[in-house]
């Protein structure tokens, strides 16, 4: 019969008191060194050593890229994965596996088998694989990463370098670590348990045996990737997630997300002072795509949502992580704040497109006769036809910045040439005679909040005078 290691460790401690009148250091010291054996040892058998052969230019793992060197037509490659069920259905990395011509596996007892790729999923790096003709699996046990607490045990089981059923230990250093740059949707539980290249893939466990992440990245010193060792710092990516993007690969091949049809921002001090708001919690719309489920129900920009069917809404990340787990067809409710006025909004969630990047199409242009708007120090021209097709909008309503002035308010508050201004303290923004007009009015000192269009997207920034 299973024993878990935290019922080990707690039978030891009172085995020992029941010897004397407390336990010594080194008696503690010893159940948790049985709680470590004891994970290793049930856990082990199912995390696997992934070998990839394929046609792209690949790397030992997510931490080698093709930095300084090219890579020759067929490359080998490796990570780990651990099996999620006795069908033999193996959860990896999406880039252990991405452009793969061949994957083959090894087990712990060292039975080795091909694998298919099920699907993979680049938007959270989380991949499924199948192993072919086997039977009689080890399997791992899931847990519950909305559970994980900063400084409980972890462990990393994986194949670093190469190394197969490495074993390493730390703590849970962090959770809900976002703005990583490493996929599209994160949620990172940080650790300090040592991850090196040849981890990726490989479960991270809690002393109860279960798997909470998939360890996915590490930080270096001054780089995300490119070098060969661990900085003590290392990213896994929550079982939570990755359980419904292992059902989708599993059952369609893909993974279908909900869809607003939004862009959204963090609230800074500076526009929350700006919107007269006293907290910098919620997601700000800074853009309501044309024909998506967001402008069907009425959202406007500005809006900032606090509320997702009655749960609040910490930031912009978690508002996008929260809407992408949803179904597409389901009715929710959002809690807004428009203008000062709270505001529920009842939307139908669509799908989201499997390529996102026609919505957010643009490039740059200032032909044309430049305005100086001398309050702000920046110069502005009217859009055209040509404009608004080059740059991706939709109407001729806006002004574009051909000049930004060093240290106006201006370039202070972030503008640039290139941006297209769309809205001035809350108010649409016509053209240039109308734009120089709205500047000439803000009072010095009184934050001004300002919606430009960058880089095919639109954002909000604060400029005072």
């Amino acid at each position: 019969m299973r024993k878990t290691a935290i019922l080990t460790a707690l039978l030891l401690l009172v085995a020992t008191a029941s010897l004397a009148e407390e336990p010594s250091g080194v008696d503690i010291l010893r159940s948790i060194q049985e709680a470590f054996t004891t994970v290793a040892a049930e856990v082990g058998p199912a995390v696997v050593y992934i070998e990839v052969k394929s046609e792209t230019e690949k790397s030992l793992s997510f931490f080698f890229g093709p930095w300084g060197f090219e890579a020759p037509p067929e490359q080998e490659s490796a990570g780990s994965g651990f099996i999620i069920d006795a069908e033999g259905y193996v959860l990896t990395n999406a880039h252990v596996v991405a452009g793969a011509k061949e994957i083959h596996v090894i087990l712990a007892d060292e039975r080795s088998f091909d694998a298919e790729l099920i699907g993979l999923d680049p938007d959270t790096d989380l991949a499924l694989i199948r192993l072919q003709d086997a039977d009689d699996l080890p399997v791992v046990r899931l847990g519950d990463s909305d559970k994980v607490r900063v400084g409980e045990w972890a462990l990393a089981i994986g194949s670093p370098f190469g190394l197969q059923q490495t074993v390493t230990a730390g703590i849970i250093s962090a959770t809900g670590r976002t703005n990583m740059g490493l996929a599209n949707y994160e949620d990172f539980i940080q650790t300090d348990a040592s991850i090196n290249p040849g981890n990726s893939g490989g479960p991270l466990v809690n002393l109860d045996g279960e798997v909470i992440g998939i360890n996915s990245a590490i930080r270096t010193r001054g780089a995300w990737t490119g070098e060969s060792y661990s900085s003590g710092i290392g990213f896994a990516i929550p079982i939570n997630m990755a359980r419904r993007v292992a059902a989708d690969l599993r059952d369609k091949g893909s993974v279908v997300r909900g869809w607003l049809g939004v862009s959204i921002q963090n609230l800074t001090e500076d526009v929350a002072r700006a919107m007269n708001l006293r907290e910098t919690k919620g997601a700000l719309i800074a853009e309501v795509l044309p024909d998506s489920p967001a402008e069907d129900a009425g959202f406007e920009v500005g809006d900032l949502v606090l509320e997702m069917n009655g749960v609040k809404v910490k930031d912009a990340n978690e508002l996008k992580n929260r809407v992408a787990l949803l179904i597409p067809d389901e009715r929710v409710e959002f809690l807004v704040n428009r203008n000062g006025v709270e505001k529920r909004i009842d939307v139908t969630i669509g799908e989201r497109p499997p390529d996102l990047t026609a919505y957010y199409e643009e490039s740059r242009g200032t032909e044309g006769e430049s305005r100086a708007v001398a309050s702000l120090g920046i110069e502005v021209q009217n859009l055209d036809a040509e404009l608004v097709k080059e740059m991706g909008l939709d109407e001729e309503k806006g002004v574009v910045i051909t000049r930004v002035f060093r240290d106006s308010p201006a370039d202070k508050a972030g503008l640039r040439s290139g941006d297209v201004i769309l809205q001035f303290d809350r108010r649409e923004v016509v053209d240039a005679a109308g734009f120089e007009e709205m500047a000439g009015k803000i009072v010095e000192g009184e934050p001004v909040l300002v919606l430009v269009w960058r880089d095919g997207r639109t954002t909000f920034l604060v400029i005072e005078k």
